[in-house]
């Protein structure tokens, strides 16, 4: 039975000067690479030295880098049944003086994010009912605040970190997008968006004059679960652009580069078949990439740093909701391959050097080397194509099963893992 889902829609928050950029830290980058990751419910920091444990109660998941790599924030959760509750806590960069923040105006939080430009994050606190309260900005230093007119939801920051996207519904159950400039707040209504269908935030062009958004009609995250429509929503014109039915794993099934856009396509919550990335321009049309059948899937889609080269995984389709069996199901897993193309999607070819079963691929702050996990395992590859990959961090056992021990997942039955919860490279 589907679960109906809270209504949501998204505003846009652009923060004056005065705001929370305001907070910002002198940037001084953290000098290496920066290692964290979730081993068996804990969190270790450290690389290349030998990681030690951040000590703390609950299970630690989704730790993210500040965007200086200085400050380090991540989840800790308590299982209560079916139910998790999540506090949020702050560590420096190697892991020391760890800490539940506890201005985040709330007992427990439903996402948070660090801004792309300051050491301030955005949070989204809930009550000990589980309602939402208003958006926090917690600043590493300074007092936290609440987001103007006190909107609460989902949220998502524009790439210059001066504009937040927040998903709210007024209580009249209608939907609509609101730009808040300092105390001024003007509203728009997105075409299929009106009362009780709101939308979802899918990600922003780094000219911040456009945003991509996933339609949810009748707020069932359920119900869409099986592939809703994408639209990229001009701000400046109001024009909107449909790019694609897709599903609604944002963190690591749509990638955004300068102008060009990496979504994975496809219709049926199932990711054993007719899932293909497409690549999009900004301001133009949208195309497969080279090598679409329906004898195999891509997924997986990460740009370098620069741009210069796009990462993606090539598996074979299979006709199937899920596999029952824990052998056939990590015989399908195995069999995936780590790819590299051109941003034009050109040259289209399997990385040399990187074994099967590769998934979710990241890559180095310098561009040269790439990280994937393979059977549970954190690889890193420094230098893509001198076949000198090996693997750094036990993520959980070997061939899991994931499951609600595992919360950073969609259910195996549906094929869909994301490993980007369960570690943070700076």
């Amino acid at each position: 039975m589907f679960a109906i889902c809270r209504l949501v829609a998204c505003c846009l928050i652009l923060l004056a000067a005065s705001g929370p950029a305001a907070a910002e830290t002198t940037p001084q980058p953290y000098p290496g690479d920066r290692l964290a990751y979730i081993s068996g419910s804990k969190l270790y920091v450290g690389y290349p030295d030998a990681p030690h444990l951040v000590p703390g109660p609950g299970n630690a998941f989704q730790p993210i880098f500040s965007y200086d790599g200085r400050w380090l924030a991540f989840l800790r959760q308590q299982w209560q049944g079916y139910d998790v509750s999540s506090q949020l806590w702050l560590a420096q960069a190697d892991g020391s003086a760890a800490h539940a923040v506890s201005s985040m105006g709330g007992v427990a939080v439903d996402g948070f994010q660090w801004s792309p430009s300051a050491d301030v994050l955005a949070v989204q606190p809930l009550n000990k009912k589980g309602d939402w309260l208003p958006i926090r900005l917690v600043p590493v230093q300074g007092p936290a605040h609440d987001v103007p007119d006190q909107l609460q939801g989902s949220f998502l920051w524009s790439p210059d970190g001066q504009t937040l996207a927040v998903a709210a519904t007024s209580r009249s159950g209608y939907t609509r997008l609101d730009l808040v400039r300092g105390n001024a707040v003007t509203s728009y209504a997105l075409p299929g968006v009106g009362r009780y269908n709101p939308f979802r935030l899918a990600g922003w062009w780094p000219n911040d004059h456009s945003i991509l958004y996933w339609l949810d009609p009748g707020g069932c995250y359920s119900c869409i679960a099986d592939g809703t429509k994408l639209d990229d929503y001009d701000l400046q014109t109001g024009t909107v652009r449909h790019v694609g039915v897709t599903l609604p794993y944002h963190r690591d099934w749509a990638a955004i580069s300068g102008d060009r856009l990496l979504v994975v396509t496809g219709r049926d919550r199932s990711a054993f078949y007719g899932k293909h990335l497409q690549l999009c321009l900004a301001a133009g049309s949208c195309r497969p990439l080279p090598g679409k059948g329906s004898h195999r899937i891509s997924v997986d889609p990460a740009w370098s740093p620069d741009g210069g080269l796009m990462a993606f995984v090539v598996a074979p389709a299979r006709k199937t909701s899920g596999f029952r069996s824990p052998a056939k199901y990590w015989s399908w897993m195995d069999a995936h391959v780590l790819w590299t193309a051109q941003p034009d999607g050109s040259g289209a070819k399997p990385a040399s050097g990187v074994p099967k079963g590769a998934h979710g691929p990241e890559w180095t702050g310098d561009g040269r080397g790439i990280l994937f996990v393979k059977d549970g395992e954190l690889w890193l590859d420094p230098h893509l194509g001198a076949a000198n990959a090996h693997p750094i961090a036990r993520l959980v056992s070997p061939h899991p099963l994931p499951g609600r021990e595992m919360p950073a997942y969609q259910s195996s039955y549906y094929g869909h893992m994301n490993w980007h919860d369960l570690f943070a490279w700076y």
